[in-house]
């Protein structure tokens, strides 16, 4: 189960708004160009492939601010 926000939040802990997973396992393959890699940016485009394997939509995946990542968020998770 997940929720449409941050892992420490307290929807997340107290079960708001969950989403379940709809296999019990996922594989995500991502590829990243080595001369522009951004850890953060690398991080969010995981963190929201799973968001979306759980039927998050893209306008309720936490660590996003005003159209751009949060980076700060996902270091602090």
């Amino acid at each position: 189960m997940l929720a449409p926000h941050a892992l420490t939040s307290a929807a997340q802990m107290f079960g708001m708004e969950m989403h379940e997973a709809p296999e019990s396992a996922v594989t995500i393959t991502r590829k990243f160009q080595i001369t522009t890699f951004e850890p953060t940016a690398a991080a969010y485009a995981v963190v929201r492939e799973i968001y979306l394997w759980f039927g998050v939509n893209d306008d309720k995946i936490p660590y996003i601010t005003d159209s751009h990542v949060d980076t700060s968020a996902i270091v602090n998770t």
